[in-house]
């Protein structure tokens, strides 16, 4: 269960974060609709991703590779943005026959709803390859 501190303001506690405008619903077992304003920080001193997110088209049955080997890498993340299954490898030449995917990740209801399949692991820092079967998909990563 999560605890959320309520902070009601009309503008900004803090000069480098700024409101978008953007609600986003959050999951909860209270049977009540909550949502949460988004913000943007605009000190890229309070955040250490080494990059950007991106966003990552996919062609059919094609594989990429999605992150390098980074022995720095402490987090890496990945949602996967389309309709379509996501298959996944820790390691080069992901496929989607048996043995050639480490796990797969489910697509949403609509492309960029934001109901797809999420993935965050702070322990492997080696080559990541993704595959999507029929249809294409989207997936959005980054790495800290």
């Amino acid at each position: 269960m999560s605890t959320f501190t309520p902070i009601l303001s009309n503008s900004p506690l803090n000069s480098n974060v700024g409101f978008n405008n953007s609600w986003l619903e959050i999951d909860n077992d209270t049977s009540r609709y909550l949502c949460a304003q988004a913000v943007y920080d605009l000190n890229s001193s309070n955040y250490s991703t080494t990059s950007e997110p991106t966003i990552s088209n996919l062609t059919s049955n094609t594989n990429a590779l999605l992150l390098s080997s980074n022995p720095s890498r402490t987090l890496l993340f990945l949602q996967n943005i389309g309709t379509s299954p996501i298959f996944i490898k820790y390691g080069l030449s992901a496929s989607i026959t048996s043995g050639g995917y480490n796990f797969v990740v489910a697509g949403g209801s609509r492309s960029n709803d934001g109901t797809g399949e999420k993935v965050s692991d702070s322990s492997y820092n080696g080559p990541v390859s993704i595959v999507v079967g029929s249809g294409g998909g989207s997936v959005v990563f980054w790495e800290a």
